[in-house]
């Protein structure tokens, strides 16, 4: 009986990991998601963003402020740009005023027929996107940092090496270590 249960669950798991393809990114695991939650969190904890919710309710009680009026009275959208978005929305950083704005281009590039409600949700995925962009580029970064002192180390190690073996003679002129390039 147990082994049907585990036929069945791993069967509608392989289902729905086929009907995934080849984008994982926009499925993410449990884990990526965990991890974006407590980043988000942590970020709003330390006052480095605001949450979606409050930035919908911010442009909500100022509405009036994102239209024009028109020659017949009818309502024309603005244009919203960096500084009337922080307007209308008290404690919008800079960042992620320029990184909402942006994801929303993009979204409304992507479908002209996207509700509000739909641009918030590209909006995050965006987010995430970015931030994880932006970790992976820290990681290299970091990993650039580690590889160049590894080889200045291993550089020091052969010209000692080679001295001690050469009982003391210098490096040859083409040896120098400026000049040796290691892999």
């Amino acid at each position: 009986m147990l082994n049907m249960l585990l036929a069945i669950i791993m069967d509608v798991y392989g289902s729905v990991k086929g009907a995934m393809g080849d984008d994982e990114g926009l499925y993410p695991t449990l884990w990526s998601q965990s991890y974006e939650i407590y980043r988000r969190w942590y970020q709003k904890r330390k006052g480095k963003r605001l949450g979606i919710p409050q930035i919908v309710k911010s442009l909500n009680d100022n509405h009036e402020m994102c239209y024009i009026k028109g020659t017949n009275g009818e309502k024309i959208p603005k244009r919203i740009t960096r500084s009337l978005f922080m307007e209308l929305v008290p404690g919008l950083s800079t960042t992620q005023a320029d990184r909402l704005i942006g994801n929303a281009m993009v979204s409304s590039d992507e479908s002209s027929e996207l509700g509000f409600v739909d641009c918030v949700s590209k909006m995050r995925f965006l987010d995430l996107k970015i931030e994880q962009m932006s970790l992976m580029v820290n990681d290299l970064t970091g990993m650039s940092t580690v590889l160049r002192e590894f080889q200045e180390r291993n550089i020091a190690t052969a010209n000692a090496t080679y001295a001690a073996v050469t009982n003391g003679a210098a490096l040859p002129a083409a040896a120098k270590s400026d000049e040796l390039h290691w892999c």
